[in-house]
C-alpha cells in the first residue's frame, strides 16, 4: 500500500534556489492540457509547447474558444502598430460572466465556488448558484418600516441598494479598488428609481444588477443613468443628470 501511494504521489525537486513541482502521472494524464494535447495529435506536453510557440495564433484561438463570447472576434492578433498589440479584435467578452454566470445553467451551479474564512475561524462556502442567490429580495418598508434605508443585508434580505453594498464589499475584499466600484442610481423604463453597481474596467463600465443574473456593459442596459459615486472621492456623488430625488428600491419579483 505504501509503495502504491509513493508511485502516484507528487514530488518537489529543489535546487539552485528554486522548487519544481512534479504532479503524479495520473494527474498529468487526466489534466485539461493533456486532453487538449491529444486532440491536436501530441503525446506529451513538450510536443504541445513546441507547436504552440510555432503556431501562437491557432493556440490562443483554441484557448479563447473555451470561453463564452458575446460577439466573436474578427482577428486573433492585430500587430500592425507594434509594440501596441491588439488581441481578439472585434470580440466582446465579460470575465464575470465566464467566471460565475455561465455556470449557473450547468451542473456546476452547485459546485463550490468560494471559500470564506473569518478572523474568528468561521468558514463559509458558496456554490456558484448560492453566490448569485444569497440575498433574498425584500423592500425597505418590509424590512425596516421605512421607504429608504441603506444597509448591508446581514439578515439575508435586502433591496437593490443593499445588494449593491454587499457586492461592493466583497469585490473590494478581493482587491478591486473602491474607485472602480461605484454605486450608481438609475431610472428604470417604468420610471422607478433603482441602484446598481458600476464596475470600471479597461473594457468599459460593467453593471451588476440584482434584477438580472447577467453582467452587462452600461450601454447594453435599458436604464437612464442619473448619478453615481465620484471615482476620486467615493463619499461624493457625481450627477449624470437631475435625479429628482428618486427613491431606489427595486427588487426582483
Amino acid at each position: 500500500m505504501t509503495s502504491d501511494v509513493q508511485d502516484v504521489a507528487p514530488t518537489t525537486i529543489s535546487g539552485a534556489g528554486e522548487e519544481v513541482y512534479q504532479p503524479a502521472p495520473e494527474i498529468v494524464e487526466n489534466s485539461n492540457i493533456m486532453r487538449y494535447a491529444r486532440s491536436k495529435g501530441f503525446s506529451s506536453w513538450d510536443e504541445l509547447y513546441k507547436w504552440s510557440v510555432e503556431n501562437p495564433l491557432e493556440f490562443w484561438s483554441d484557448m479563447a474558444k473555451r470561453l463564452e463570447w458575446y460577439e466573436p472576434w474578427e482577428r486573433v492578433l492585430d500587430d500592425s502598430n507594434k509594440p501596441f498589440y491588439k488581441w481578439f479584435v472585434g470580440g466582446k467578452f465579460n470575465i464575470v460572466h465566464n467566471a460565475i454566470d455561465r455556470h449557473l445553467k450547468t451542473w456546476r451551479r452547485n459546485k463550490q465556488a468560494l471559500i470564506w474564512e473569518g478572523e474568528s475561524g468561521e468558514v463559509r462556502t458558496f456554490s456558484y448558484l448560492a453566490v448569485n442567490r444569497e440575498v433574498r429580495p425584500m423592500n425597505d418598508i418590509d424590512i425596516y418600516g421605512k421607504e429608504e434605508h441603506w444597509a448591508y443585508p446581514v439578515s439575508g434580505v435586502g433591496d437593490c441598494e443593499d445588494y449593491v453594498l454587499e457586492k461592493r464589499r466583497r469585490l473590494h475584499a478581493l482587491g478591486i479598488p473602491l474607485s472602480n466600484l461605484l454605486i450608481t442610481v438609475v431610472r428604470k423604463p417604468d420610471g422607478e428609481g433603482h441602484a446598481v453597481l458600476t464596475v470600471r474596467t479597461t473594457e468599459g463600465d460593467l453593471i451588476l444588477d440584482n434584477l438580472s443574473d447577467e453582467v452587462k456593459l452600461w450601454s447594453w442596459t435599458s436604464y437612464e443613468f442619473l448619478k453615481r459615486q465620484a471615482a476620486t472621492h467615493t463619499g461624493r456623488w457625481v450627477s449624470l443628470q437631475d435625479a429628482n430625488n428618486l427613491l431606489v428600491g427595486a427588487v426582483r419579483n
